[in-house]
């Protein structure tokens, strides 16, 4: 059994640290980012962060305040940001091949080990996952 990451790797050594909310580097790039966006962005109008980077479970904005992670979308991977292991497996497989819509693969067909601790119902392998 693989042990998981130190805890202290899993978050920014600052977090939380917010000060001011509305950063001068945040506020350029939330300006020039509404020059180019369509009206039917899926990021919340709202919420005036933009992200610069992101350690496990925190995620820094552009002025360099510090967060706590609560978001989850589309995508989501619930392992956090910048995950070593998901970076080398990333890695790993992206040496030997990226795309190839739904043409046979070894790493395709090793998603077959999982099935067994899938709800049968809601596990399927497609394009859409």
């Amino acid at each position: 059994m693989t042990t998981g990451q130190p805890i202290d790797e899993l978050h920014f050594a600052d977090v939380p640290s917010v000060d001011p909310v509305l950063g001068p580097q945040t506020q350029a790039l939330l300006e020039k980012q509404r020059e180019i966006d369509s009206s039917t962005v899926a990021s919340p109008e709202d919420i005036p962060i933009a992200f610069e980077e992101g350690t496990g479970v925190t995620v820094r904005d552009a002025d360099g305040n510090t967060y706590i992670d609560l978001f989850a979308g589309i995508g989501v991977l619930d392992v956090g940001h910048s995950n070593l292991y998901v970076l080398e497996a990333v890695n790993e497989q992206a040496d030997k091949f990226v795309y190839t819509v739904d043409f046979p693969t070894e790493a395709r067909l090793e998603l077959r080990s999982v099935w067994p601790i899938t709800p049968r119902r809601s596990s399927r392998i497609g394009p859409t996952g």
